[in-house]
């Protein structure tokens, strides 16, 4: 091979290497956009919730899901980074909110558990102290 068709051959490597890492980004940000995940649901299911989702038409975000390879515009890319954005604020504060919960959950069922715990040591005090008075 000549110098030219070289350095040629190492530019169409490079164009498909970036192509698949933002195909892999796009596709990322088409699973998130599917989540959480409904139980039973089909993944064309999830393929359409997460279409509607970035505002694209279902063969796209199939596309995307699927890993295939097709040519992403950058306005395309760039709206979808910013849906991905989007997607996972609103992520965060679902976990927040679910963090919250759990420990608030985990805080009674500790202070109840507690309690029982007292009121068994309380009660089986009381019992070896009457089998005491009594014998």
């Amino acid at each position: 091979m000549t110098e030219f068709a070289n350095a040629r051959a190492g530019k169409r490597n490079a164009i498909a290497l970036n192509n698949n890492a933002v195909t892999a980004e796009m596709r990322g940000i088409v699973k998130l956009a599917a989540e959480p995940a409904l139980p039973g649901e089909s993944v064309k299911a999830a393929i359409g919730r997460a279409a509607r989702q970035l505002s694209l038409n279902y063969r796209r975000a199939y596309t995307f899901w699927y890993g295939e390879h097709c040519a992403v515009l950058a306005h395309e890319a760039d709206r979808l980074r910013t849906a991905e954005l989007r997607l996972l604020a609103e992520r965060r504060a679902r976990l927040a909110t679910e963090l919250k919960q759990i420990t608030a959950r985990l805080n009674a069922l500790e202070e109840r558990t507690g309690n029982e715990k007292a009121g068994n040591e309380t009660v089986g005090d009381r019992a070896s102290a009457g089998a005491e008075v009594g014998a």
